[in-house]
């Protein structure tokens, strides 16, 4: 492009109609587009100057520079050195997972002699709930014989067997590494039966299970951990997320070097935002 020169760096040129076409282009400020044109230039020296590949015939320095940056401040030189420590003290600081919890969901049939939490109802009229019911395990059993067989159980006839006996899905979530009687999951299930149901591999039945609040046969459907500084899909995130900031500081402080040792006239103003 031809026209008067706006700036000069290190002895070269940058025209004012260069400037604007950028600032156009964009959708950025000439003041922006300016740096951007001034550290392309820096940029478009140095690989000159270091035999970068087809730099000698380079016209234009936006896509030099870019080629240049990309190759030399790649993941390959600056992200292999990423260490599990770093890792822990990004997700630690830094990372928000999308589910910090253990989620838990699948279906269930029981008969609760408690409709609240365990320990909230008489003992005596739990006790007396049990014992009234104390056949339903065998019958649960061939509820769990259908499920692992991919039949329909047979609830009608049970319900009307035990009034009080319901099928339905449920669901709760659990924080990694705090005992379960330290949380309040959003459930009836007391510890013990909580334990029991997380030790269960999706698709699996439960043997019929008697607890606290009443009997209860639970097939789990699915589980879906929590995302921890272990996970595979944080360790891949994380290091993603740490090499991509590397490689955009690393590359922000080579041009800011340039910047220093170069020679522009008239002086660039302080950064801005576009």
């Amino acid at each position: 492009m031809s026209g008067p020169v706006d700036t000069v760096v290190n002895g070269h040129p940058l025209r004012a109609s260069r400037i604007a076409a950028l600032a156009k282009g964009e959708g950025i400020s000439r003041e922006s587009a300016r740096r951007r044109l001034v550290e392309a230039l820096l940029v478009a020296e140095e690989a000159r100057r270091g035999g970068f590949p087809g730099a000698d015939v380079a016209l234009d320095p936006l896509p030099l520079a870019h080629r240049y940056l990309e190759k030399v401040f790649s993941q390959e030189t600056l992200c292999a050195s990423i260490s599990p420590r770093q890792l822990r003290q990004f997700y630690e600081v830094s990372y928000r997972p999308e589910w910090p919890v253990d989620v838990y969901q699948g279906d269930l049939v029981e008969l609760r002699c408690c409709s609240g939490p365990a320990g909230s109802c008489p003992a005596e009229d739990v006790r007396a709930c049990l014992q009234r019911n104390r056949e339903l395990p065998e019958a649960l059993e061939k509820v769990a014989a259908s499920w692992r067989n991919g039949a329909l159980p047979p609830l009608d006839e049970l319900v009307r067997q035990y009034p009080g006996l319901v099928s339905t899905d449920f669901g709760f979530v659990v924080w990694p590494d705090i005992p379960l009687e330290k949380q309040k999951p959003k459930s009836l299930f007391d510890p013990d039966m909580l334990s029991r149901i997380m030790a269960l591999k999706p698709g699996e039945v439960s043997p019929p299970l008697r607890s606290e609040t009443g009997y209860h046969l639970v097939r789990l459907g699915r589980f879906r951990p929590a995302i921890t500084a272990d996970s595979p899909e944080f360790v891949a995130a994380g290091t993603r997320a740490l090499c991509l900031h590397r490689i955009e500081q690393t590359r922000k402080d080579f041009v800011a070097r340039l910047l220093a040792q170069a020679v522009v006239e008239p002086p660039l103003k302080a950064r801005t935002n576009p």
